[in-house]
């Protein structure tokens, strides 16, 4: 992968918008999170203010999309004008390890196909496979910005490297309070992490979001 030389006054201006993309990735799925009772339906907003739940899962799935390809860019060409991870320095093999089959490919796909597009592909999803699994997909990313923050190290503007902090302080919370209600709560989350329902969720389970009403 090759790297573009930016001015450091260029990257500093840019850390402003990363920071800004991650504080609000985490502030949206806390919102998002889900109800602690399995037997309770997930909303993030009132029944009867649907729009409000809808309007948050797109921008949460904007926010993921931009993270995304700050880390691991999804085309190799035209990106010239992109603000990437790997103008801060830093090996890109350190953080790719915490993306390892290349899942987020098919993250950012299913949003662009199923939110940020109007495509023949959205209307053959069904309402069982509309959810959104926020936390974990937010989780998976904040493994990824802490890895990289870590290859980075000192070069890293400390508006930036702050706001991947605060991500890590919230992950490990979140982690806490999964292990609080079950036994195996870190594995539990962790599992979800890993595996499909994070990219593409054949179930609309208590840990997934669906956009309602399309």
């Amino acid at each position: 992968m090759s790297k573009t030389q930016r001015s450091q006054r260029d990257l500093n201006a840019a850390a402003e918008h990363v920071a800004y993309e991650i504080r609000m990735l985490i502030s949206i799925a806390q919102r998002l999170k889900p109800e602690p009772d399995p037997g309770t339906a997930v909303t993030a907003a009132a029944p009867d203010e649907l729009e409000v739940r809808n309007g948050l899962l797109e921008a949460f799935t904007l926010h993921v999309r931009n993270l995304w390809h700050f880390l691991w860019p999804l085309n190799p060409r035209n990106r010239n004008d992109d603000i990437l991870a790997e103008h801060y320095g830093g090996e890109p093999a350190a953080w790719d390890r915490t993306d390892p089959s290349g899942k987020g490919t098919e993250l950012c796909h299913r949003v662009n196909k199923e939110v940020a597009h109007l495509t023949y592909t959205r209307t053959a999803v069904g309402p069982e496979a509309k959810g959104w699994d926020c936390i974990s997909i937010a989780v998976r990313l904040v493994d990824g910005l802490v890895a990289f923050r870590e290859a980075a190290g000192t070069q890293i503007p400390a508006e930036l490297s702050d706001a991947i902090g605060e991500a890590s302080k919230w992950k490990e919370a979140t982690v806490a309070a999964e292990r609080s209600t079950s036994n195996s709560g870190e594995e539990r989350l962790l599992d979800r992490v890993a595996r499909g329902p994070i990219y593409n969720a054949t179930t609309t389970s208590p840990a997934t979001v669906p956009i309602t009403g399309v």
